[in-house]
């Protein structure tokens, strides 16, 4: 009788031991910072995301389990924060929480929809940062979920409707002729600087008082058969829509014979695109603080390929407020 009391007992201590290791797990707060944008990389306001994760710790047949809710809504620069509860690893960093089932978003007067499964604090940051943006005829609810690798690769795209954003990183210095020369490169950086896919601004003051010569740069690497040569550009003038030749600056290839064969060739491409002063002063004075607007830009090549971009009014008016005499 005795024994068969211990056995029970054994068992119940058994059965209980991991409840009680599980309560009184370390936890640490996590945050994830989300910036919304619709097809027209516009930012959505307004709009309700939440979702359910689970943390593990421990060994496989028997982890220490925590799950976590967590909800947000966005401004109107489509940025949300959520708070998340996690297990604490060893080295006092989060142990990645996993969604337990699709998160969901609302659109402002809207149905909830369900989305992606979400997935955070894989390699331990405190902070993760996360790109969402609606596409037309995607699987998971028409949100597409993308990790952004750092505060300041999420800055560029959450902060990109603001001047003052491009105003603090304006470049300022002098040309070869000692005319004074600024750009906004440095409000665009590159996740992997080897692999540019980058379009900026310049202007240089002119040799009449008040004249600048104003250029968009643009510095492209992709992967193809043969170099596809952007020649052409076209977008909105003054006057409507206008095509212009594009000016090559420079151009590269990094192509090792198994990459020629498979067709697996890294090509690079630097171009430039002069823009009239008036039509640059015009899309300067298109911008409003907190009111997102951007003029479209389209490359071409002889072959038909075409690439878009967007510069924000907010770039625009940036530049011409440093560089105004």
């Amino acid at each position: 009788m005795n024994f068969r009391f211990f056995l029970c007992a054994a068992a119940l201590l058994a059965l209980t031991a991991p409840a009680r290791a599980q309560t009184a797990a370390p936890l640490v707060q996590g945050k994830i910072h989300f910036l919304f944008l619709d097809a027209e990389e516009l930012p959505m306001a307004g709009l309700k995301l939440w979702g359910r994760c689970e943390s593990r710790l421990g060994s496989f047949w028997n982890p220490t389990k925590h799950r976590s809710d967590w909800s947000c809504t966005t401004s109107s620069d489509g940025l949300c924060e959520a708070s998340i509860d996690t297990l604490a690893a060893p080295d006092g960093t989060p142990v990645q929480c996993r969604g337990t089932e699709r998160s969901s978003v609302q659109e402002a007067g809207g149905p909830a929809q369900q989305i992606s499964y979400h997935a955070f604090f894989a390699k331990g940051a405190v902070d993760n940062y996360a790109l969402v943006q609606k596409r037309s005829g995607w699987k998971d609810g028409q949100y597409l979920f993308r990790a952004v690798a750092s505060a300041e690769l999420f800055d560029a795209l959450a902060l990109r409707y603001r001047a003052g954003y491009y105003a603090a990183r304006l470049g300022e210095h002098r040309g070869p002729d000692g005319a004074a020369v600024w750009d906004t490169r440095g409000a665009h950086p590159q996740e992997n600087p080897d692999e540019q896919n980058l379009v900026y601004l310049r202007a240089r003051a002119g040799a009449a008082p008040g004249k600048l010569q104003v250029q968009v740069v643009i510095a492209l690497t992709y992967v193809d058969e043969v170099m596809r040569g952007y020649d052409k550009a076209r977008f909105e003038g003054l006057d409507g829509e206008q095509s212009v030749a594009l000016t090559k600056v420079s151009s590269g290839n990094t192509c090792g014979v198994r990459d020629l064969l498979s067709g697996q060739c890294q090509y690079r491409e630097e171009l430039q695109l002069d823009l009239p002063q008036d039509l640059a002063q015009a899309l300067a004075a298109r911008y409003r603080e907190g009111v997102p607007g951007n003029w479209r830009l389209q490359l071409g090549t002889p072959r038909g390929q075409l690439l878009d971009f967007v510069i924000a009014h907010a770039e625009f008016a940036a530049l011409l407020a440093a560089a105004r005499p």
